[in-house]
């Protein structure tokens, strides 16, 4: 541990202490990335000292968390760190672009699973389940280390297309709700805090393709984000919640900004159906009412919460639900609700020793993991159903007043199974029944309300692995370590869980494929001879377990020669068993500090042993077995954590040492003498954390494969390292071996599980083209190096140097010089047997000739561009920082920006980091000064940091010390401007000092370049501002030169202002001006008129005490005039109204440019304008036509032309003639009176008729057709024709013949006032009637009715319609004459037995032939409610039975009656008693006092007999008995009272006997504990006592006989104690 880290420690121990037994700060601590990792380490520690460790406290979480950080931010500190890998493996990729360099170049990576959960296990960790908003069956699930996954089946299988999206955490997504293919994912992990955030990224295809939004975060800043809101009326409007508060878009994520009212926040929701209500919370609470524009604080009857989740329910849109976390322990808080949207809250539940619902157990045990699992989901279609997650799940269908479990993490307690650690909970949208959440092992449903679970993890591939242990001889056999999710098994293809928690490192007896062994945390080992079905534990000997301060992950490893022989690290020793882990004992002690956090047994030698730990000396060496060690850490890193050690298989000398962190020179190192010294083989590879290393054994060249967090990435002695990707998504990858027997590469990684490559051997063919430049920016005749950095194994090289000499080159290094200025391009093809690869640089070395920019430079750092404009910076030892602009610090006149170094916080001790400037021109200068102004204080004596200035004037190739300063204290010649201070220096404007640098030596030269230097010495922040550089110039003779404006050329009479742009320092100034006025001047800037058109000269003498010049411009001063009026337009003078394709011209006048044409109104310019001819189609209007001419010094009076209008003929008047006439008519006349203006007329007749005199005249003769229509006419003349007049014309034909007579067929001989009628018939006028003979017609001949009177003769009646065209063929109905009456009816049809009083019975006969009424009789008290006079009727009956008649009648008499015999059956008498009245929190109780008895009840809260209160609710309701008798029914009713019997609950009823209940007077109480109860009361439904009675005796007899039926309350009191029962009296 360094002094500076020591000495933080030392002062958190002593204002520390108060960590212990208080609150869990450290959660708040570890999210807070302004705080030290170890300061949290140290909090968690003090909170745990003491306490007993249980599952799911969140001890083992922040253990977890704990392992990744430790490596990763040694020695700083610096939690902001781990988030590098986003912006540093960006950069690498930037720059393999920039090189011409593939992202991956070799690797044929293939997923070996597991996909979704092995068998009895997990899939992994997810932190969210979101849904399509258009479509509900479309999920979207995210993993924090395993990118974002989609289901379109609700569920049933899963995709990813993020594989290849770097890596990232993925904390929530949102999606545009008006356009599902827009989408935004918050990065980084909301929950654990593994990463921080990069901000959101924006997809515009589904999730295919992500760009980063305008919310871009550098990792630095230390922030996550827990929830994404989209407003669902304006998806525009975005928000993210997390640990740097709020932050909003109103355009799609283009700008972001903070609202008034921001706050740390890590759950947040919209109102349901109104956006413009938002509400947020993390430890308080918030809310928006204008889409989150601002937020006000909302008071929480809870205290002491240390996170909050929140629910809301379209249910009802007024409730929102707090789920809160302790502060203390993460255990249950307690459940919280508005119903006023957010305004107020009440308490519904505090957890108590048995309600904890966080806990890990069933409610009765302390504490929880609030911090880092805690989610709460309100049913959409329930408003008082909600579901809570922590360890397990717990529902609550009371409003969250009282909970229940609903899900265990083992499935104990007889709950249904899910997985431990609920990251979410979501209802299934407008579903009440189906419920998702995701966990730590992946995404569980319900389609029951909870009754059921399932895992859906399906093909989810989200494994987060440590470790895997490969089979010697089985391809297909392998076990791996997950997070969570146990050891698993992979067997051919089936993966399984065979041990459970969290699995570390485990691997199988490379001498028998049955013995495998497995560890859990802290080095807790286990072994199983049958494949994993059972397990023993082998920890004899072995501290385990976390209490003596092991490893996370312990490593240990099966001796290479002696398969019985096992060593353990992860302790402070080393461990050994000879036995296969049946007993173990510490051999040697490894140097360094700490644990063994990785060690390797040499396969050629089994003595030798490398062992890494961490700080000084972290690498050492054993040569007997590990009994001693020795330090062999010369020349390797002591400020980055080793990680992983290997070493050859032959050649026990030949080792690799790993690094974590992100220091960019410290990634991988190697041995080749055993240790005694190291080379650093990191160049090339990006600046991201190693995790492991594996010597591919056989190799000749020393080939090794590294795991990083992110990929694999391979190298051997003949190559530079070559990423070995291809196939692989981007991912952390923690553990990789070698399966020999097929030479396959295997990969565990942390969140996309087990995958599989072949060798580079197999796959390495082509080489790839790859270099490097001594130099890419040189001055003219500098020379450039180039260094091949080709892989593959190239046997030759080909170069190309445009603008090089050599121009060509096989070298496979060369040196080429460049002679000219300019940009120039390189190539390099690299060739073997396999073939060629090129890489071809464009534009890649710069030669700088001419000169730089001209004084003075001004810089205070005032832009957000930083390096400024064409300054760089250099940093030459790849340190893990460099030169930075802060734009909070600075110095007048720049106040609040400077250029900063932070040396305080980034341990880049020994290591130069340079700001370069523009080139510059100290060209003609007499002499040149550079100020500047710093601040800095050092951290004390031993951590100092220095600054030096230099200059290069050989374009940067080489530099020269102007100035350099160092030191701790303030003094004369030292560099700090205030006294030294540990913590972070930020000066006061005092604290500053200018300092003066001369460069007047440097005069003349056209390429400077000045660069300021940090000397890093882990000691405090330096700060740079206002640099200043300026020259004096050395005195020279002017040189003339002018403007002027305006610009020629000019108009008479206008004025020029002339400025003399002279250089030199003119002091007096002699100007010419033929033709203006003034024609002379000597001021500097003088005005001149011009009066007359022409073109002028214009000349200037400047001169100063040097001397004279003088600049002449000929014919400078163009000066015009307006032009003249145009001459005569010339085109048609009368034209018809809307006439086009007219033109009128004029011809040009001299001088103008353009002209303007004015048209009559209606009239438009359809070509020409602005020249000397336009095209015009004229409106209806007369008018001019006009045109000026106009040029740049005005427009000409106008030019005039009229334009007159011709009419159309106007529409034709009435036209005369019939207009009936009969179909096929001739000679019919039509005219119409004689337009004016009109030379002809048309005609057109209806179809079919004929014009057969007069077309083209205002008369015509038309022979008519069949068909009616119209006659039309219209005028015409030369300027078109006019609308139409029209005459309607109507045809008349013979009418048709009549349709049917209606009337009687059959008669009475001699009878009179027989009516026949047809309908009236299309075009008749009149009709003709014929009888039979002996028959007259009385009335109606000629009409379409006629009365008639018969003889004794039968017949027919005829009919035929007349009119002007003709006579129709006759209609005919024959009439048949009789004597006799109608036949009697047939029998009557109907029901023989009704009931009494019943109605709509219906009784009905067949029609009678000849009969024209009918007359129905039915019995006394029966009545003919419709049908009398027809053949049938309906009745309503009496009580009395009889008998239906009927008869039929006709003019010839009455028919005899049929008859029918009714029977009518009485109603049962029914009475209903009154009914008793109830509680409305009773039980169903029955009903009675119906007579008859038999019947059956009916009405609101009756069923099957019973009153059911609690259905009917609280009123009056009425009861209906019905009784059915000889199948007549009828019914009485009676009313039940349901009171709320407010204040009466049931108590202590179980403390004694009543019966019996209902009572119908007696009733026994039996078991009276006469020591606690005194008196007993009857009370009736309202509350009011009725009688009472003195407790004598344990049994008590009571007679209630005296009171009326009902419900009663029966309330026994005693000392502080009641038993209260209610009583049914029937």
């Amino acid at each position: 541990m360094n002094m500076k880290l020591r000495l933080r420690l030392i002062a958190l121990l002593i204002i520390g202490l108060n960590f212990s037994g208080f609150a869990q700060d450290y959660v708040q601590m570890m999210r807070d990335p302004n705080v030290n990792f170890y300061d949290v380490q140290q909090a968690f520690n003090a909170y745990w000292e003491g306490k007993i460790i249980e599952r799911g406290k969140g001890y083992k979480a922040f253990r977890r968390w704990e392992s990744y950080m430790a490596p990763r931010v040694y020695p700083s500190g610096n939690m902001t760190l781990p988030s590098q890998n986003y912006e540093n493996f960006v950069q690498w990729e930037n720059q393999q672009a920039a090189a011409g360099i593939p992202k991956s170049v070799a690797g044929n990576w293939s997923f070996l699973g597991p996909t979704g959960k092995p068998t009895g296990g997990g899939a992994g960790r997810l932190n969210f389940v979101r849904f399509d908003p258009t479509n509900s069956n479309t999920l979207y699930v995210g993993a924090p280390d395993g990118g974002l996954w989609k289901s379109t089946n609700g569920g049933t299988s899963w995709t990813t297309n993020t594989d290849q999206l770097t890596v990232i955490g993925v904390s929530d997504i949102a999606i545009d709700p008006t356009n599902t293919q827009i989408m935004y994912i918050a990065t980084g992990d909301g929950d654990a805090g593994d990463s921080y955030s990069t901000g959101v990224l924006k997809s515009t295809d589904g999730g295919t393709t992500w760009v980063a939004t305008g919310l871009t975060w550098t990792a630095s800043q230390g922030r996550t984000i827990s929830r994404l809101l989209i407003n669902p009326t304006n998806p525009q409007i975005l928000m993210a919640f997390g640990s740097n508060g709020i932050w909003r878009t109103t355009n799609g994520g283009t700008t972001w900004t903070q609202p008034t009212g921001t706050f740390t926040c890590q759950d947040a929701e919209f109102k349901p159906g109104d956006p413009t209500v938002v509400y947020a919370c993390g430890t308080t609470f918030k809310k928006s009412t204008d889409s989150g524009a601002t937020w006000t604080a909302v008071t929480i009857p809870l205290t002491g919460i240390g996170r909050l989740s929140m629910a809301v329910t379209p249910a009802n849109s007024a409730y929102v639900y707090l789920l809160a976390a302790n502060n203390t322990d993460s255990g249950a808080k307690g459940v919280m609700r508005s119903t006023d949207s957010g305004t107020s809250f009440t308490t519904r539940m505090t957890a108590t020793a048995s309600t904890n619902i966080l806990g890990w157990d069933n409610g009765a045990d302390a504490g929880g993991q609030g911090w880092y699992d805690l989610t709460i989901a309100a049913s959409p279609t329930n408003a008082d159903e909600v579901y809570t997650g922590g360890v397990n799940t717990w529902k609550s269908t009371n409003g969250g007043t009282s909970f229940t479990l609903n899900t265990h993490w083992t499935g104990s307690y007889s709950k249904p199974y899910v997985h431990a650690d609920i990251h979410d909970i979501q209802y299934l949208p407008g579903s009440g029944t189906t419920v998702f959440a995701c966990c730590d092992g992946g995404i569980f449903k319900t389609t029951n309300s909870g009754t059921a679970w399932s895992d859906i993890s399906s093909n989810l591939c989200i494994a987060q692995q440590y470790r895997i242990g490969l089979s010697s001889s089985n391809a297909t056999l392998l076990v791996a370590g997950h997070q969570d999710n146990g050891t698993n098994k992979l067997n051919g293809t089936t993966w399984s869980q065979i041990y459970g928690g969290d699995g570390m490192e485990g691997f199988i007896d490379r001498t028998s494929n049955t013995t495998m062994f497995a560890s859990y945390v802290y080095g807790e080992y286990l072994k199983s001879t049958n494949s994993g079905t059972s397990w023993t534990a082998i920890n004899t000997g072995l501290p385990f377990g976390g209490g003596g301060g092991e490893e996370w992950l312990c490593a240990w490893h099966q001796d290479p020669v002696t398969a019985t022989t096992l060593y353990a690290g992860g302790r402070t020793a080393l461990y050994k068993s000879t036995n296969t882990g049946t007993s173990w004992s510490a051999v040697g002690t490894p140097t360094g500090t700490g644990n063994v956090i990785e060690f390797v047994i040499a396969p050629s030698n089994n003595q030798i042993i490398y062992a890494i730990k961490s700080g000084t000396n972290a690498v050492s060496k054993s040569t007997n077995g590990g009994t001693s060690f020795t330090a062999v850490s010369t020349g390797l890193p002591t400020t980055v954590a080793p990680t992983c050690v290997t070493v050859s298989n032959t050649d026990p000398n030949i080792v690799y040492v790993t690094y974590s962190g992100y220091s960019g020179a410290n990634k991988v190192f190697k041995s080749t003498n055993g240790g005694t010294s190291w080379t650093n083989i990191s160049t090339g590879l990006p600046n991201i954390p190693v995790n492991t290393i594996v010597f591919q054994n056989g190799s000749t060249n020393d080939a090794v494969y590294i795991g990083t967090d992110v990929g694999v990435y391979y190298k051997d002695n003949t190559t530079a390292w070559i990423a070995f990707n291809t196939g692989l998504p981007n991912v952390s990858v923690r553990d990789l071996e070698i399966y020999y027997p097929t030479s396959r590469l295997r990969c565990a990684t942390f969140g996309r599980g087990t995958w599989d490559s072949d060798l580079y051997s197999a796959v390495a063919a082509v080489p790839v083209a790859s270099f490097t430049a001594s130099a890419t920016t040189i001055c003219v005749g500098q020379t450039v190096t180039y260094t091949n950095t080709s892989s593959g194994i190239p046997t030759s090289y080909a170069w190309t140097f445009a603008g090089g000499t050599p121009a060509t080159s096989t070298a496979t290094n060369p040196t080429v010089t460049y002679n000219t200025a300019g940009t120039y391009t390189v190539a390099l093809t690299a060739t073997n047997a396999s073939g060629s690869n090129t890489v071809t640089q464009t534009n890649y070395i710069t030669v700088v000739g001419g000169s730089g920019a001209a004084l003075p430079l001004s810089e205070g750092f005032t832009a957000t561009t930083f390096p400024p404009t064409n300054w760089n910076i250099v940093n030459l030892d790849l340190g893990d920082t460099s030169w930075m602009r802060n734009p909070t610090v600075g110095l007048a006149p720049t106040a609040g920006n400077s250029m900063w170094f932070d040396n305080y916080e980034f341990n880049d001790a020994g290591n130069t980091d340079e700001m370069r400037t523009s080139k510059l021109n100290f060209q003609g200068l007499s002499s040149a000064t550079m100020t500047f102004d710093v601040a800095y204080a050092a951290y004390d004596a031993t951590y100092v940091d220095g600054l030096e200035v230099l200059i290069s004037t050989d374009c940067g190739v080489t530099f020269t010390s102007l100035y350099s300063k160092t030191g701790s204290t303030v003094a004369a010649g030292n560099l700090p401007t205030a006294p030294a201070t540990t913590s972070l220096f930020v000066p006061t404007a005092a604290q500053w000092r200018t300092e003066t640098i001369s460069l007047t030596p440097y005069v003349g030269l056209t390429n400077v370049t000045l660069a300021f230097r940090n000397l890093a010495g882990y000691g405090n922040s330096l700060y740079i501002d206002n640099i200043n550089i300026s020259g004096v110039a050395i005195p020279v003779a002017p040189t003339a030169s002018f403007t002027s404006a305006p610009a020629s050329p000019i108009c008479t009479g206008q004025t020029v202002t002339y400025t003399s742009t002279s250089t030199g320092s003119p002091t007096s100034y002699s100007w010419s001006f033929p033709g203006g006025t003034p024609s002379t001047s000597t001021v500097a800037s003088p005005t001149v008129t011009y009066a007359a058109a022409g073109t002028y000269n214009v000349s200037l003498t400047a001169t100063n005490a040097v001397g004279s010049n003088t600049s002449t411009q000929t014919s400078y001063i163009s000066v015009g005039a307006a032009p003249a009026t145009p001459g005569t337009i010339t085109g048609t003078a009368s034209v018809c109204a809307n006439t086009t394709g007219l033109t009128f011209s004029i011809a040009a006048v001299s001088g103008a440019t353009s002209y303007t044409w004015t048209v009559p109104t209606g009239a438009t310019i359809t070509s020409g304008q602005g020249t000397t001819s336009v095209t015009v189609d004229m409106g209806s209007t007369a008018g001019n036509v006009t045109v000026t001419a106009t040029n740049t010094c005005g427009t000409s009076s106008a030019a005039t032309f009229a334009v007159g209008i011709n009419p159309v003929p106007a529409t034709p008047g009435t036209i005369s003639g019939a207009a009936t006439v009969c179909s096929s008519s001739t000679g019919n006349t039509y005219s119409i009176s004689a337009v004016t203006g009109a030379t002809s007329y048309t005609w057109t007749v209806p179809t079919g008729a004929t014009i057969t005199a007069g077309q083209g005249t205002n008369s015509i003769t038309v022979s008519a057709g069949s068909t009616a229509g119209n006659i039309t006419v219209t005028a015409t003349n030369a300027c078109g024709t006019s609308s139409a007049a029209t005459f309607a014309l109507g045809i008349s034909t013979t009418p048709a013949t009549p349709g049917t007579i209606s009337g009687s067929a059959i008669a009475c001989s001699s009878s009179t006032g027989n009516v026949y009628s047809i309908s009236p018939v299309s075009g008749a006028t009149s009709y003709t009637w014929a009888v039979p003979s002996g028959a007259t017609i009385s009335s109606g001949q000629g009409t379409t009715s006629a009365t008639v009177s018969f003889g004794s003769t039968s017949g027919n009646v005829t009919v035929t319609a007349t009119n002007s065209c003709g006579t129709s063929t006759a209609a005919t109905f024959a009439v048949t004459l009789t004597s006799a009456a109608p036949a009697t009816p047939g029998a009557i049809s109907g029901t023989s037995a009704i009931c009494e009083s019943s109605t709509s019975n219906t009784y009905s006969i067949a029609a009678v032939s000849g009969a024209t009424t009918y007359t129905w009789t039915v019995p006394a008290g029966t009545t003919i409610t419709s049908g009398q006079g027809s053949t049938s009727i309906t009745v309503t009956a009496g009580a009395t039975s009889g008998t239906i008649s009927v008869v039929a009648s006709s003019s010839c008499g009455t028919s005899a009656s049929s008859d029918f015999v009714l029977t009518v059956n009485p109603l049962p008498v029914v009475t209903q008693s009154a009914l008793t009245n109830a509680c409305a929190n009773w039980s169903s109780f029955a009903l009675s006092g119906g007579s008859p008895a038999g019947g059956t009840y009916s009405g609101t809260g009756v069923s099957g007999g019973m009153f059911d209160p609690s259905v009917s609710g609280v009123g009056t309701f009425p009861v209906t008995y019905s009784v059915t008798q000889s199948g007549c029914t009828n019914t009485a009713s009676a009313s039940v009272t349901v009171d709320a019997c407010a204040g009466i609950e049931e108590n202590n009823e179980n403390l004694v006997v009543i019966y019996p209940n209902p009572t119908h007077g007696d009733l026994t109480i039996l078991g009276i504990d006469l020591d606690k109860f005194k008196t007993i009361e009857l009370l009736d439904v309202s509350g009011r006592l009725v009688e009472k009675w003195v407790v004598n005796s344990s049994e008590m007899n009571l007679n209630l006989s005296k009171h009326a039926q009902g419900a009663y309350t029966l309330r026994i009191n005693g000392n502080g104690l009641e038993i209260v029962k209610r009583i049914q009296k029937n």
